[in-house]
């Protein structure tokens, strides 16, 4: 069973250094889990179930992002305000990291994932608060997953894409990757086709 959400206490006001280090140590916990979640999804060899079991891990995370924002908003949390009471920060803290994992799925089950967002216009709007949301608190989230968020916004056309932007695991670009490879490898049997034919051509030599 995936046990996906489990929201850190953030404390984003008014943080010393401990309290900063104590929240990335819990942070780099919670993507460590998020790794495990995304490797048993990737593990499961039947398509059919995987397909069903990641669009339930999404739909997980849809309704949790739901359920946080509704309560951000009777709490009258406003973005870019700073947090200061304690629901608000939990509330903050689970917004963005099942922001991120919905990242980390999307990423790595691309044609999953567009199913799902690509025709719904509130989905559509919820990630694009969401991802503002954790961009308001970059400080608080490491390099590389402050990229996992531009990436993902990149995959979902949530903003334009970047013009070397890449997804090695969409179905687009593994396609594109198996014909170049075929064609390689056509290339390079021409090749040895014709050097066959010219060897043929020379005929036979004289030898004094």
């Amino acid at each position: 069973m995936l046990i996906l959400f489990f929201p850190i206490v953030a404390v984003f006001a008014q943080m010393d250094d401990n309290e900063v280090k104590s929240y990335l140590s819990a942070f780099v916990m919670k993507r460590s889990d998020h790794k495990e979640i995304v490797t048993n999804l990737r593990n499961i060899e039947n398509l059919k179930k995987q397909e069903k079991t990641v669009n339930l891990a999404l739909n997980a995370i849809v309704k949790s992002i739901t359920q946080r924002r509704s309560d951000l908003l009777s709490l009258g949390y406003e973005i870019g305000q700073l947090p200061s009471a304690q629901d608000q920060k939990d509330a903050l803290s689970s917004v963005f990291e099942n922001t991120l994992l919905f990242g980390d799925i999307s990423l790595y089950f691309p044609d999953y994932a567009h199913k799902i967002f690509d025709h719904d216009q509130s989905l559509k709007e919820l990630l694009t608060w969401g991802t503002t949301l954790a961009q308001e608190v970059n400080s608080l989230i490491p390099k590389k997953d402050q990229e996992l968020i531009s990436l993902m916004m990149q995959e979902l056309n949530i903003i334009p894409r970047g013009e070397d932007y890449v997804n090695p695991y969409s179905k687009a670009f593994q396609e594109e990757e198996m014909m170049n490879e075929f064609l390689k490898e056509q290339n390079s049997i021409d090749e040895t086709l014709k050097l066959k034919k010219k060897k043929k051509k020379r005929g036979p030599s004289l030898e004094l």
